[in-house]
């Protein structure tokens, strides 16, 4: 997508540690020897090029409908990937930063929040990474067990793991285990695992079918739909609402509609065509999308990954919506039911929960990292138990600029979530005082629904999708 339409956006990627035993800035300023390992780490690994030739092999392989094009190829060699620099924050925190060309910027993330993730600095006992590797494949294990006993039949599981791994290695064999042992194992979103399997097992000429590698999976990435409607933002305004000023305030998500069409229209194929809703809030991104009229093809494949707030309660907002849609056509003339793919699990005992949901909201699909990471408790030299936490990291994209940018009410790129206590908000913090209230008020009016204007909000998304397709406004 960036290479097809955005070839002129620049992006800011900012990595934040929500919450760790230990900050970043104490590792830097108490342990320089550890830092320094660190940063010639993320050098050394951010030193790859991009689509080299086993990964390449493996995306055409292991993801249905993927091609490399010559665009992507030439733009990977041009800018590479962007580099990281490192700021503190007001409050002290230590932040990284990448900025640079879409592609080369968005190439950062999975790769530093994974070492940044695995850098751990221990106080009261010293473990190998041997004890660590050991402790994760054990609680993994007794994790799909329970899984496999208590979970019915009939839910696909994913694995969207990679960029929070506790260390490459265990992302390697925990997707092989996944792919061996979990029942109803449907695939994985961590390329380096797949790849690495998929070289591994070839030379040593083992079927793979049946050694559970791949098929490699993905839905949408939030900073694709801040940034469209960071850079849009003024379809929102001006044309939708039928607003005459900025200040009148925006109650449509224009740019984050156009951002799954662009995905859509840019090869990502409407077989397994997924909308994230939550960026802006679900019942204003539902309220939208409802009103306008963009292709039937992205409504009647309408998928719904949740990636946070209460499950059951964005389903039935998503489910209560396509129902009125469809209300009084037959049967046989509606599209597929809404799937529901839930990636916001708190632990094992929410997907058995959620599998016996009521089958109207029940997951089609459970997607989890995070939740197959981590350790079980360690002993120390006095017998006592040391708990090892893998601290809680994100990397969003906070700025994407352009000269033909439409409007000025979006001063940074930002996700709000269905999180009422605010959890998943992300912004660009170096912006003056007072910034982040007049964000979040905006995203406050987009994320409710609204009574809106079907044929204006469907002209102002046509216009939008126009614009960047057709008049190739940021290219």
């Amino acid at each position: 997508m960036y290479a097809e339409f955005m070839q002129g956006v620049t992006l800011e990627f900012k990595l934040t540690v929500r919450h760790s035993d230990v900050s970043l800035a104490a590792i830097r300023e108490k342990d320089l020897e550890l830092w320094t390992a660190f940063e010639e780490l993320v050098r050394r690994r951010l030193g790859v090029q991009p689509y080299p030739p086993a990964v390449c092999d493996t995306l055409r392989r292991h993801f249905a409908g993927f091609e490399l094009t010559q665009e992507m190829v030439q733009r990977a060699q041009r800018y590479g990937v962007a580099p990281v620099t490192w700021a503190l924050s007001e409050d002290g925190a230590l932040t990284a930063w990448a900025a640079g060309p879409a592609e080369a910027a968005s190439h950062v993330e999975t790769t530093l929040t994974q070492a940044v993730r695995q850098l751990e600095r221990m106080e009261r006992v010293r473990l190998t990474p041997r004890s660590l590797l050991a402790s994760a494949l054990a609680r993994l294990a007794l994790g799909v067990a329970r899984l496999n006993a208590r979970v019915p039949p009939g839910p696909r599981m994913f694995l969207f793991a990679g960029r929070r791994s506790s260390s490459r290695r265990f992302l390697v064999l925990q997707n092989w285990y996944c792919g061996l042992h979990l029942r109803g194992w449907a695939g994985t979103s961590a390329l380096l695992a797949t790849a690495t399997l998929d070289g591994t097992l070839r030379a040593l000429g083992s079927r793979l079918d049946r050694l559970g590698v791949g098929p490699l999976v993905g839905t949408l990435a939030h900073e694709t739909l801040m940034l469209t409607d960071q850079l849009l933002a003024g379809y929102d305004i001006q044309q939708a609402t039928g607003a005459a000023t900025e200040q009148d305030g925006a109650t449509t998500t224009v740019g984050c509609l156009l951002g799954h069409l662009l995905l859509l229209a840019s090869g990502g194929g409407l077989a397994a065509a997924t909308a994230l809703p939550d960026t802006q809030g679900t019942p204003g991104f539902v309220a939208s999308a409802l009103a306008a009229r963009p292709p039937r093809e992205f409504l009647a494949d309408l998928e719904a990954r949740l990636d946070s707030g209460s499950y059951c309660d964005m389903a039935e907002v998503v489910m209560t919506a396509w129902e009125e849609r469809w209300r009084g056509v037959e049967e046989g003339a509606r599209p597929p039911r809404p799937r529901f793919i839930h990636s916001n699990l708190e632990g094992w005992e929410s997907v058995v929960e959620l599998a016996r949901a009521p089958e109207r909201v029940r997951p089609w699909a459970f997607a989890f990292g995070t939740l197959a990471d981590g350790f079980l408790p360690f002993q120390d030299a006095s017998g006592g138990e040391v708990e090892v936490h893998l601290g809680s990291l994100v990397m969003k994209a906070v700025q994407a600029r352009h000269p033909g940018a439409v409007g000025s009410a979006a001063e940074s790129a930002a996700k709000l979530g269905d999180d009422s206590a605010g959890g998943k908000f992300e912004f660009d913090t170096r912006l003056p005082e007072g910034t982040k209230e007049r964000i979040l008020e905006r995203l406050g009016q987009l994320s409710q629904a609204h009574d809106l204007e079907g044929d204006a909000v469907s002209k102002a998304l046509a216009q939008a999708y126009s614009a960047v397709t057709r008049e190739h406004l940021l290219q």
